[in-house]
């Protein structure tokens, strides 16, 4: 009996790789409705600033901030995680370096661009009428229907660094 498969069986054992590895990389992807809740909330969080008073604007900001977290403490869980439709996590060793460096280095500078101006004084849409509304909107909107494609590209960053580390998105803890 020969020890070395066919090149039709090494080649269907590639294909089989490939389609487990896509079926992981498609599990660890957030549902659709997520997108939407977030994206509707972050809209009504900003827009509130226009339509409510400064003391009412205060509670949707206390709402997302609690959905945050909540949405936060499930993902740690499995039960929460498989209650969210997100069975499966990769293991931090499967993220690649480079992506881990750019991603902070691009939390770091939206948070720069959000908090300096206001910090210096400067006030960027202080004429511009229901600016908050306009804001949350296009977040909002970008948020639903780009969430998919945005997270799509990010996986396609994290999972590029390591694709031959064994274990790396087979969904172990």
């Amino acid at each position: 009996m020969e020890d070395h498969p066919t090149p039709s069986e090494a080649a269907r054992a590639l294909h089989d790789v490939d389609e487990r590895k896509k079926q992981a990389i498609d599990s660890t992807r957030r549902p659709r409705w997520i997108d939407v809740v977030f994206g509707l909330a972050i809209f009504a969080m900003l827009a509130s600033h226009d339509f409510l008073s400064e003391e009412a604007a205060r509670y949707p900001v206390l709402i997302v901030d609690v959905l945050v977290v909540v949405y936060s403490l499930l993902l740690r869980t499995r039960r929460g995680a498989a209650i969210l439709g997100q069975p499966t996590r990769v293991r931090r060793d499967g993220i690649s370096r480079r992506f881990t460096a750019c991603s902070i280095a691009v939390l770091v500078a939206a948070i720069l661009i959000a908090t300096l101006p206001p910090l210096l004084g400067v006030r960027v849409l202080i004429g511009v009428p229901y600016w908050h509304t306009i804001v949350g909107a296009v977040l909002g909107l970008v948020l639903i229907f780009l969430g998919r494609a945005l997270q799509n590209g990010m996986n396609a960053l994290a999972y590029g660094g390591n694709r031959g580390k064994r274990g790396a998105l087979d969904g172990q803890f």
